[in-house]
């Protein structure tokens, strides 16, 4: 089989651009459902309570991580991470994935364990 795009293209089982019978914003499908091709929902400026309330949560988790991944770089010596280097969350876990296996190595421990 082809994948590239040229190939993707040709076998588009759907009607090409422009075509009357390519569904437009609003338009029946041919199973007779809406379409939602081209529609847009309207943001509103005053965001529901249920919003507000997700994004607090979310707020607060992304926090609660910061807080865990800055914690979990003190326990890193210096010579794993120098003090005052700024990691990004992806680096912390990596270099401490890296410290735990140099100590499991120290005291002759097995990854099968």
């Amino acid at each position: 089989m082809d994948f590239s795009p040229s190939a993707q293209l040709q076998n588009n089982s759907s009607p090409p651009p422009g075509d009357a019978k390519a569904p437009t914003s609003g338009s029946l499908d041919q199973d007779g459902s809406r379409s939602r091709v081209g529609t847009r929902r309207m943001r509103c400026k005053n965001p529901s309570k249920q919003r507000q309330s997700a994004s607090e949560k979310e707020k607060l988790r992304m926090r609660d991580l910061t807080k865990a991944l800055h914690h979990l770089r003190t326990y890193l010596p210096p010579s794993v991470a120098p003090v005052g280097q700024t990691l990004t969350k992806i680096e912390t876990l990596r270099l401490t994935i890296r410290y735990i296996s140099y100590l499991s190595a120290q005291l002759g421990l097995s990854e099968e364990s």
